[in-house]
Parts: structure tokens; C-alpha cells; sequence
């Protein structure tokens, strides 16, 4: 019976492996990918702020002549620019409850239910 080596086995297949994977060359596509990321990421976060200083700035007469109208108002037929959002805030606290009543439910049945 003879001994079994690493060479014998397969050993310098798997060594020739490991040094492919951590060989300390230049990864170009990989650097590519990355800045390429990178750049997406800041030109989306640069999107996200121009549009955030728009709103902010289209809105601040309104907040700063009524915030507390603003946030309380209901609708207002006969005025438009003295309306308010808070028909538009109770509405969706209301479907986020039952959406939250519906789905919790369900979500729990069928996890039981696949479980079993």
C-alpha cells in the first residue's frame, strides 16, 4: 500500500488554484465595475439632492406663512392655495392599518402553513 501524496491526489491542481485566486495582479474589470458603481451611486445621490432642494425650495413659502394649517387642513373647495394635507395623511395611516391588519395575518398562516 503506498502513501498517498498531495501531487498524487490532485494537490498542485488545488494549489495552482488557490495562488489564481489570490495572485496580486491588477483586477482591471473588476476596478472598471467598481467605478462604474461608484459613479452611478453619486449621480443618483446628486439626482436625490437637486431634487430635494427643489421641492424644499417651491415649498417654503407655504411652510413658513402656515405650517401648522398646512399639516391640519383639510380640503378646501373654495380656496385651493389655503388647503391642507391632512386628508391626504390620514388616508394613508388608515390603508397602511389595514394593510398591516390583512397581511400580518396571511403572512403568518402561510408561513405556518408552508412550515407544516
Amino acid at each position: 500500500m503506498a502513501l498517498s501524496t498531495p501531487a498524487a491526489v490532485g494537490g498542485t491542481t488545488a494549489r495552482s488554484y488557490t495562488e489564481g485566486l489570490t495572485k496580486k495582479g491588477a483586477d482591471v474589470r473588476g476596478r472598471v465595475v467598481e467605478g462604474a458603481l461608484i459613479a452611478t451611486l453619486a449621480l443618483s445621490l446628486l439626482i436625490l439632492l437637486v431634487l430635494i432642494v427643489d421641492l424644499l425650495q417651491r415649498a417654503w413659502p407655504v411652510l413658513s406663512d402656515r405650517p401648522g394649517d398646512f399639516l391640519g387642513g383639510g380640503l378646501n373647495a373654495s380656496d385651493a392655495s389655503r388647503a391642507g394635507v391632512w386628508q391626504g395623511i390620514r388616508g394613508t395611516v388608515t390603508l397602511a392599518v389595514i394593510v398591516v391588519l390583512v397581511a400580518v395575518p396571511l403572512g403568518i398562516a402561510c408561513a405556518v402553513y408552508l412550515e407544516e
